[in-house]
Parts: structure tokens; sequence; C-alpha cells
């Protein structure tokens, strides 16, 4: 079952966002689309700030949520610090299950059926790419006209 509590993120977490929903591989080229220095970034992680009049802008630009920029699950969280009992596979393993969950939990609500195959490709991309409840949703559409199959997510 998926935990749906929310903390606050981490300057780093922040940026980590920021450079996964932009598209960008590093922190530099990050720091060259918002006009800054890879030194201002390494001083926002250094000192757990990213200010606020970059980050807005920035969202807006991408739309992207200020809620997903500035909030993790605490699941997430957890797994990021490696904090499970068993270390990195059973981090991997929680994260695996709450793909999967998100991705049966938006096919019940949208009466979507898909082929046995395909839930299996539509967990693995939204694992492989840690896709959020918006995510998975807005994949679940794209396939949602294009099936015929008779197996249901369940």
């Amino acid at each position: 079952m998926q935990n749906n509590v929310k903390k606050r993120a981490n300057a780093r977490q922040v940026l980590d966002s920021m450079r996964r929903y932009g598209g960008y591989r590093t922190d530099t080229a990050l720091a060259t689309a918002l006009g800054r220095t890879p030194q201002v970034i390494s001083g926002w992680v250094r000192r757990d700030r990213v200010p606020v009049d970059d980050i807005i802008p920035w969202a807006l630009a991408h739309g992207v949520s200020l809620d997903d920029l500035l909030l993790v699950d605490v699941d997430t969280a957890r797994e990021q610090a490696g904090d499970y009992p068993g270390g990195t596979q059973a981090a991997e393993l929680v994260r695996y299950q709450h793909a999967t969950a998100r991705v049966i939990q938006h096919c019940k609500r949208q009466a979507l059926e898909l082929p046995g195959w395909q839930l299996t490709a539509v967990i693995d991309y939204a694992y492989r790419h840690r896709l959020d409840a918006a995510g998975v949703r807005e994949l679940l559409s794209l396939l949602d006209n294009t099936n015929t199959g008779d197996e249901t997510c369940e």
C-alpha cells in the first residue's frame, strides 16, 4: 500500500527534481538554465536553501507544480537515504511495489482494461522513470484509447 505522507524536500531533492523535470543531466546544466553559476547551486545545497525567486519562475516555465518540486513522499525520502532494512535491494523492491500500486489504482479508477503484457510494461515504465501519480495517470490516459484487451488490471 502506498504511503501518501509528504514532507518538505531538502535542497538536493528540489534541485534533483528540477533537473529531472527539465531534462538536465547535471547541476551545471541546471545552473546555466537558471542563469546561475554551478558554485551558486552548490551553495544552495550546502545551506539547504533554494530561493523561491528561482523556483517559482522555473516551475511556471516548465509546467511543474510546486508540490512536485517542494514535497517528497516520506517513503521516497527514506529510500533516497537508504533507510530501509535490507539496504538498496529492499528500497528498490518498495519502490517497485509503489509503482505497481499506483498503476493498478489508476487502472481501476479509469476502468481501464490492459492486456497482462501491457500492464507489466506500464508498471516497469512507471518504476524505471519514477513516475508519480500524475505521471501514471497521464501515461494511462495515452493508452486508454488504444486498447481492446480482455484482461483487466486486477
